[in-house]
């Protein structure tokens, strides 16, 4: 949909955003080179005080920046973007296999999240099982705060002391806006995975919602990522959950090789 833009009188998609993509997709044909004013002006159309108001917002986020040869050019808050999304996606592709084999030993859809910021993760990927009965929490592009859903508490389990308890105070008040939410209990369900390497909750989050998650480690040892699986509560026995998180561990593991160049095999057994 298009609007008379009032800067130009002409028809173009209107709102701070299309303009700051615009000037963006500008950016990124010219780089690794920078574009001065008048240029960055000529090739998008757009009125010359819009262009210095739009570059003025984009450096103050970090965006962009200006250099002493008065060109424009990408900032290093944009480069860091550029990287977790360049990180997220070998993670998916690396993965992929990985989280099917996971999906079909299962019977279960699986989920792929990773940390985005400091107290996020974001949904990678979504393997869905074709049972008809089917239970999807979330889709790719979900963003969620660490420590919600069995991937979340896997997450923040998995990293070092002080960053763990730091993490939490920052998640609780946002956890809390969730009717079927106690603290007691998801700290318990903290320590329960972080001494197991899996964890678990029963309706934590969402009443009758019951899931398993496992981290994904980087060689180093650190929480990258994490798998998940949801279901009703009564749809798994006490019996079967170990077995479960057994498959959910040796499948991390092998995108953890994976991704530090140790094995790339899909796996087959």
């Amino acid at each position: 949909m298009t609007m008379t833009d009032s800067d130009t009188n002409t028809t173009k998609p209107t709102g701070s955003l299309m303009r700051a993509m615009t000037l963006l997709r500008v950016m990124a044909e010219a780089a690794p080179q920078g574009l001065p004013i008048a240029e960055l002006t000529s090739r998008s159309e757009l009125p010359r005080p819009t262009v210095y108001r739009v570059l003025n917002t984009l450096a103050t986020a970090g965006w962009v920046e200006k250099r002493e040869d008065d060109r424009y050019y990408f900032g290093m808050e944009f480069y860091g973007l550029g990287q977790a999304a360049s990180s997220q996606q070998r993670l998916d592709r690396v993965a992929r296999p990985h989280l099917e084999h996971l999906r079909d030993q299962l019977g279960q859809t699986v989920y792929l999240i990773a940390r985005s910021g400091q107290a996020d993760a974001i949904c990678v990927a979504r393997l869905e099982t074709n049972d008809i009965i089917k239970m999807l929490v979330m889709g790719v592009g979900t963003r969620i705060p660490l420590g919600l859903g069995a991937g979340g508490l896997a997450l923040v389990s998995a990293l070092p002391e002080p960053e763990r308890s730091e993490l939490i105070e920052i998640a609780l008040p946002r956890l809390r806006e969730r009717p079927s939410f106690d603290a007691e209990t998801f700290r318990a369900a903290l320590d329960r995975a972080q001494a197991e390497g899996f964890s678990s909750h029963k309706g934590l989050f969402t009443s009758g919602v019951a899931g398993l998650g496992v981290p994904i480690l980087n060689a180093a040892g650190y929480p990258i990522a994490a798998i998940s699986t949801a279901f009703l509560t009564e749809w798994i026995s006490p019996a079967s959950y170990e077995n479960c998180a057994a498959r959910m561990r040796q499948t991390a593991e092998r995108i953890s090789a994976a991704l530090a160049g140790r094995a790339e095999q899909t796996p087959t057994t």
